[in-house]
């Protein structure tokens, strides 16, 4: 079997198996490192101008990459027959940084919080989840400052911290949901440098056991 013509493992089975099976020998060593022959010592002066250097170029060449494709099943599908869990949750609602979304759908369809049962709730919010094909990214997790915070935020202000000028980030996202992610990194990232590459589902990395 090859590898697809856009993967980046272009070798066979048969060569991945040949590599694995007689792996590149280890480093030859001639000497050990002294300084003036492979170690340098500088100055306070040249570790200023090289951290300088350094700090200035480094959002040039550093950026993050997020793999963001997870859907929302997993979380929230006890919410289809759990009537426990369904109990519990609601009664944490006010507790949970998707709280206030979900208290909103409940009032929108009952008119009113009073009497509302944790089944109907819950029924609610797995419609308001997509039935679960929401991505995982976009549900609210995190209150920061009274504000609500879901994981697509949370990484954008972490890189920004680190590059309040010219971060970069890449997330990738199934192609059904650009658009809706797109529509919430604009209202969000700022003069963030953000990208949305598609995640081939049929993305295969040969792993070899010793077993072959």
């Amino acid at each position: 079997m090859d590898a697809p013509k856009d993967s980046l493992f272009q070798l066979t089975n048969d060569a991945y198996r040949a590599h694995f099976e007689n792996p590149p020998q280890g480093a030859d060593v001639v000497r050990p490192c002294t300084l003036g022959d492979g170690v340098e010592q500088w100055s306070a002066e040249e570790v200023d101008t090289w951290s300088q250097r350094h700090d200035v170029d480094m959002a040039e060449r550093c950026g993050l990459w997020v793999p963001a494709s997870g859907m929302a099943t997993r979380m929230f599908s006890f919410l289809k027959s759990n009537e426990e869990a369904q109990r519990e949750l609601w009664a944490s609602v006010d507790r949970l940084a998707f709280g206030a979304a979900w208290k909103d759908v409940v009032v929108a369809r009952f008119g009113a919080m009073e009497g509302v049962q944790a089944h109907e709730a819950c029924e609610l919010l797995w419609t308001h989840m997509d039935r679960g094909g929401r991505l995982k990214g976009l549900v609210p997790f995190h209150i920061v400052d009274n504000a609500v915070e879901n994981a697509f935020d949370a990484h954008v202000a972490m890189w920004r911290m680190l590059f309040p000028q010219r971060a970069k980030i890449w997330f990738t996202v199934p192609r059904a949901k650009h658009g809706e992610v797109a529509s919430h990194l604009a209202k969000v990232t700022g003069e963030v440098d953000w990208h949305l590459p598609h995640q081939n589902p049929a993305t295969d990395i040969p792993v070899w056991t010793s077993e072959g």
